[in-house]
């Protein structure tokens, strides 16, 4: 966010992710890929010293219907997240953040069900938060 001009007006900003690979039904058994706005710069702490990741979502400025995804379908996935973006400016978040997980947490037959996503490490198709500005 350290990088965004100041008084700047921002016109959209859209998240994008690529996913790469699928195996098993991912999207019929756990349903669709969801976006939650969040921030992971304090984390909650279980009793036994461990980091909880399921921490409530920052605010409802992901759209009503946050679908990444719907489908198997390899190649980038957006979302418009520019009222996050807007939002974490506004509260001078030093990081815009996002939680990516699907409708259901687990499929009911215990099957193996996985997206596999290019990571910041990759050389090609990483994450994306492409910022519109004028």
């Amino acid at each position: 966010m350290s990088t965004i001009p100041s008084g700047i007006a921002i016109t959209s900003v859209t998240l994008r992710v690529y996913q790469c690979h699928i195996s098993g039904d991912p999207y019929g058994k756990l349903g669709n890929l969801l976006v939650e706005h969040v921030s992971y710069d304090t984390f909650v702490h279980s009793a036994d010293g461990t980091i909880l990741y399921d921490m409530a979502a920052l605010d409802d400025t992901i759209p009503a219907t946050p679908l990444l995804s719907t489908d198997t379908t390899l190649g980038y996935k957006t979302l418009d997240v520019t009222y996050a973006v807007r939002s974490d400016l506004a509260t001078s978040r030093s990081h815009a953040q996002f939680r990516i997980s699907f409708e259901k947490e687990t499929a009911s037959d215990n099957t193996s069900n996985i997206i596999s996503w290019q990571s910041g490490e990759s050389d090609t198709n990483q994450p994306e938060l492409v910022i519109v500005y004028n």
